[in-house]
C-alpha cells in the first residue's frame, strides 16, 4: 500500500500483510536514483505483529526476537586498514562504501 486509504483497502482484503518496496522498482519510492540501487524497504504493519510463530492469519502475519546489537566500532574492527581513521584507531570499513 501507498498510502492510507489505499492501505486500508489492503489491509481489509488481505489483512496486516508484510510489505516490500524495491529500490529498482522507482515506484512509488524513491522514484529517483538512489545511492543504493538494491536497497529494499520492508513495512511491517502493527496491526500484524504477534507473539511467538506467525500464523498467517489477518492479524498474526509476522513476528520478532531480540538478536543484540552491533556498534560502528565493532565494524569497523572487521577491516583493520589506513582508510578512515578517528582517534588514533584506523579502519578500511568504509572504503569504497557504495560498491559493498
Amino acid at each position: 500500500c501507498t498510502g492510507e486509504g489505499d492501505c486500508a483497502q489492503h489491509f481489509n482484503a488481505y489483512g496486516r500483510v508484510i510489505g516490500c518496496n524495491r529500490f529498482t522498482d522507482h515506484y512509488p519510492f524513491p522514484d529517483v536514483h538512489t545511492s543504493y540501487p538494491n536497497g529494499v524497504w520492508y513495512a511491517l504493519p502493527l496491526g500484524g505483529r504477534c507473539d511467538g510463530v506467525p500464523t498467517g492469519t489477518r492479524d498474526c502475519t509476522w513476528s520478532f526476537e531480540a538478536a543484540g546489537s552491533v556498534t560502528l566500532v565493532e565494524l569497523e574492527e572487521l577491516a583493520p586498514g589506513d582508510d578512515n581513521c578517528c582517534e588514533g584507531v584506523c579502519s578500511d570499513f568504509w572504503h569504497d562504501m557504495w560498491n559493498n
